[in-house]
């Protein structure tokens, strides 16, 4: 529920632009939206990977299923998930993985990954999103993201685009006024 609380924070927050322009372009399905799945619901077990007594489902291959293939996607969505709760670390994201962190680290080796690298790849996947989102200031951003100031942010942000986050979100907003508005 927190999950869905957080978008409809951010979707809320983006003034008079609609849901849909605030997303990406990304459409949900109005039945789903909000709807919480109840133990004994088949969609938990497919999204925990636990059946309704909280144990591993054996060759569960959804969210989270623990093949090497999808580590850098479950890595990730951890991640994010330790940038929210301002845990990211290495060991954090272990004991979410539910792995050594030397296990951990090897993985990703095997992957060409490092956990400073996939750190830094998702902080500017999210820093991408935050930017869509008007109501979310810099400074906010920087603190989501897991920078302890904005200069820091600042200056990852240039490392990676070339540009300040206020000059893209500048750009970004010349391009949503120039932008022809569609009329349904």
């Amino acid at each position: 529920m927190a999950c869905i609380m957080r978008a409809r924070d951010l979707l809320c927050s983006t003034g008079s632009r609609s849901a849909e322009h605030a997303m990406g372009n990304l459409n949900f399905d109005r039945r789903a939206v909000g709807v919480v799945p109840s133990p004994g619901d088949g969609r938990v077990s497919y999204i925990t990977g636990k059946d309704d007594s909280g144990r591993r489902i054996e060759g569960h291959a959804g969210p989270g299923s623990g093949r090497t293939g999808d580590l850098r996607q479950r890595a990730g969505s951890a991640l994010v998930e330790l940038l929210d709760e301002g845990t990211a670390s290495l060991e954090s994201l272990a004991e979410r993985l539910r792995l050594p962190s030397w296990t951990l680290q090897r993985r990703l080796g095997e992957h060409g990954l490092t956990f400073t690298l996939l750190l830094d790849q998702v902080r500017r996947e999210r820093a991408l999103l935050y930017l869509r989102q008007r109501g979310v200031s810099l400074s906010e951003m920087a603190l989501l993201l897991g920078y302890s100031e904005l200069s820091a942010f600042s200056r990852a942000f240039r490392r990676w685009f070339g540009m300040s986050p206020l000059q893209w979100r500048r750009r970004l907003d010349s391009a949503w006024d120039q932008a022809p508005v569609s009329r349904r």
